[in-house]
């Protein structure tokens, strides 16, 4: 649902996509919220990544028509899907504080 948020909270940021939804994941996941949800990141150049975590992710949001993944020259980006409100149930699991931060 993390990953969600964030993707939802950016979709009017034109430089949002693909790689900066990892960065923007991490730092959310390790030091805004201080959780930890198992991601297994590896080092690469533009930052920290999980392709197991992502590329999952990504194709279940696709298929759940929460959000399009589109090619745009040579970077994704994201738009709202036909289902894209029911992406936006945090199911609780993050406090009002934490949505804040």
């Amino acid at each position: 649902m993390l990953a969600t948020y964030i993707i939802y909270q950016s979709l009017t940021d034109p430089n949002f996509g693909d790689v900066k939804f990892e960065k923007i994941f991490y730092l959310s996941e390790y030091f805004v919220l201080k959780r930890n949800f198992d991601q297994k990141y590896y080092v690469q150049a533009a930052g920290p990544y999980d392709n197991k975590f992502t590329m999952g992710y990504f194709k279940q949001v696709e298929q759940s028509k929460w959000f399009i993944r589109l090619i745009n020259g040579n970077q994704y980006t994201f738009s709202k899907g036909e289902e894209h409100d029911k992406s936006l149930n945090t199911y609780n699991l993050f406090s009002d504080k934490e949505l804040e931060k």
